[in-house]
């Protein structure tokens, strides 16, 4: 989920907060962005929200932090997330080292990329077959993409639990 956001004024701003909520209560802090510091001028500003709930209404806000600390708020945004339908399963192995990608019908994968939360590539192999080794990964929360035989890409969270 990609979230903008502009100023056109900035005074002693720090950094601003990306809050997420899925009850429109409870807002959590998802990431932050620097500012660009003081000045009179337009800025754009972009976060991207790597890992969203699966589906349903989710509300955005960014706080804006200033050096002394002091926040202030946007108004909040509302944004509709489908049900995701990606015709693939990844299955764990016992041990950890390797997953295999399970498709439905003729679909299988090509290639895939394996990226951290900040959107690093960790694994990106050209696939023969729906193996993937993952033995070099920490355990953890990943994306992972897959190109398919059609050229679709499609795009689901990894957990790496050893």
């Amino acid at each position: 989920m990609e979230i903008k956001w502009s100023t056109s004024q900035e005074t002693r701003n720090n950094v601003f907060l990306v809050l997420r909520s899925d009850d429109f209560v409870t807002f959590t802090n998802i990431g932050q962005v620097s500012s660009q510091g003081s000045g009179v001028a337009n800025r754009a500003y972009t976060f991207y929200d790597r890992v969203p709930p699966q589906t349903g209404m989710l509300y955005y806000s960014v706080q804006a932090v200033d050096l002394d600390g002091n926040r202030q708020s946007t108004p909040v945004i509302s944004l509709f997330r489908q049900p995701d339908h990606n015709p693939f399963v990844i299955y764990n192995d016992v041990v950890g080292d390797i997953v295999t990608l399970g498709f439905t019908g003729t679909t299988y994968a090509t290639a895939v990329k394996i990226t951290n939360l900040l959107g690093v590539a960790l694994i990106q192999q050209e696939l023969i077959r729906d193996l993937v080794v993952v033995r070099t990964l920490d355990a953890g929360v990943y994306i992972m993409e897959v190109t398919t035989n059609t050229g679709e890409v499609l795009r689901r969270r990894y957990l790496k639990s050893k």
